[in-house]
């Protein structure tokens, strides 16, 4: 009885464990991908974490909105080419 037990506990813990890297690893992807997060070359100081920090707000601001159905990266192509579409964002 008590290895059942402990199974599906183990089973629940892997099954969190598995959903928050999941996340983790879409998140990462997108920000990889439209803001070119792996090829920074901002190393220094504090600038790591503010310009990481910046690109996950822009990141969490363009998936939230919803005037323009478009993929991340055609909302921020947009946002920097048209100022109008910058301010409904």
């Amino acid at each position: 009885m008590q290895g059942t037990a402990q199974l599906r506990r183990t089973g629940h813990l892997a099954s969190h464990i598995r959903g928050y890297w999941g996340i983790e690893n879409s998140q990462h992807y997108i920000l990889d991908v439209t803001f070119a997060e792996d090829s920074s070359r901002i190393r220094s100081g504090t600038a790591p974490l503010i310009s990481s920090s910046i690109r996950r707000m822009a990141l969490n601001i363009l998936q939230r909105d919803k005037t323009v159905k478009d993929s991340i990266r055609g909302k921020r192509l947009r946002a920097g080419w048209d100022e109008t579409m910058l301010d409904k964002i």
